[in-house]
């Protein structure tokens, strides 16, 4: 069941980062980015 008033949020690339230290390749937040957009989230946090 759809419900408009809830809201999905992902946090895997600042998550990610506090174990990487945020060293990401610029197409790889990208792909992320792109991947999370298809998959129908409605917010993104890249810290």
């Amino acid at each position: 069941m759809f419900r408009p008033e809830i809201k999905v949020l992902d946090c895997s690339i600042r998550d990610g980062g506090l174990i990487n230290q945020w060293q990401f390749t610029d197409e790889f937040v990208r792909e992320t980015y792109r991947a999370l957009c298809e998959a129908g989230l409605d917010y993104i946090e890249s810290g």
